[in-house]
Parts: C-alpha cells; structure tokens; sequence
C-alpha cells in the first residue's frame, strides 16, 4: 500500500509505502509526525471513512435488495474509484478529527497499491434475525442477506466497503513521544541533578 500527502501542515508531498515494519525518520520538523498520524487517522477509521461511499451502482442495488443476494465479478468494480473517493472522503475530515485544524489549502491524499481482499469469509449480525454474508473469492464478491425485512442499503454498503480491501492493521509509535514518557524519570533526576 502507498499513501501519498500533499499541502498539509508543514508537509508539501509525502510518500510512503506501509509495510510489515514502516520507519519513518528524518529531521527535525519536517512533518513525519503529521504523516504518521494521517496515516494512522485512516487507516483506524477505514470503515468510518467508507460511510456514505457507494459501492454498487443503482441498477446493482436494486437488484441486491430485490434479490437480497448479488455476485459481482471484481474486475467490474472500479477500484481506483472507490479508493480515490475514501481519499477524498478521508482528506475532508482529516484536518478536523485528526489535527483539529488544517491551513486555507486542502490536503490532497492518494491511496495507491491497494489490493482487494483474495479470499475472505464475513457472517456478520445486522439486526436481531438479519445476517449478511459475504464471500471474496480471487474473481468475485458474494453478498447474501438473510431477513425477513427490508435493510438499510447505506449499513450493509459500509460493511461491505469495510471488508472488501486489504488494508493492514496498525500500531503507531512515534519514538521521540515514547523516549521522553519511558525516560521521564531518569530526565527529571537528571535535571535535579543539574539544579
């Protein structure tokens, strides 16, 4: 996966590409905090950011919900679509809910390199007798709703958006936050012992 960053905060362009292990390091006040942290932001609220994103076009919806099943070969999806439209949808509530305030110019994200989920399995919940299936294979993406009653298309859609993309777990340590809360005893006796 790549995540690109532009005009946000002190940081003009930034790439990074997330493996198992990504290092971020550089000098002082260059941003790398910022970009972790973006990059954090997204990847914590994937499925929060795919709230209002449309997975299926109308016609695929209506036959879903008439059907409450579809399969829908991947190599139909725009993946670039869907992707640039989470970007989107991330960068307008990154300043707010990440860093609580943001500069006149928007930040531009870019989502690169991300691959649908090869093979994956999904029973989830979603009402009290409703369950919703979904299947990914390497060529398509099963979705079954088992219920009795007519669903919110708009739930079932950020399900299926939460789960469809293999994006990695995070943890985030930003080591100069870390050292200072770790050695913060050994700092103040040091201290002491200069005064």
């Amino acid at each position: 996966m790549h995540f690109k960053l532009d005009n946000f905060k002190p940081i003009k362009s930034a790439e990074i590409k997330v493996n198992d292990l990504t290092l971020i390091f550089g000098d002082n006040n260059t941003g790398k905090t910022y970009l972790a942290y973006a990059l954090y932001g997204l990847l914590s609220k994937w499925g929060n950011v795919a709230l209002g994103i449309e997975f299926l076009d109308k016609e695929q919806r209506k036959s879903f919900l008439g059907n409450k099943q579809i399969k829908i070969n991947k190599r139909d999806l725009n993946k670039e679509e869907i992707l640039n439209s989470l970007a989107l949808a991330y960068a307008k509530t990154m300043a707010s809910e990440v860093f609580l305030s943001q500069s006149e110019l928007s930040p531009k994200i870019q989502l690169l390199n991300i691959d649908f989920v090869k093979n994956k399995k999904i029973k989830r919940q979603i009402g009290q007798d409703d369950w919703l299936y979904l299947t990914i294979n390497e060529e398509s993406i099963e979705i079954q709703i088992d219920s009795e009653y007519e669903i919110d298309f708009r739930m079932v859609n950020h399900l299926i958006l939460k789960e469809i993309f293999s994006v990695p777990n995070i943890f985030i340590s930003v080591s100069e936050r870390l050292g200072v809360s770790l050695f913060q005893k050994d700092l103040d006796e040091n201290t002491a012992n200069i005064i």
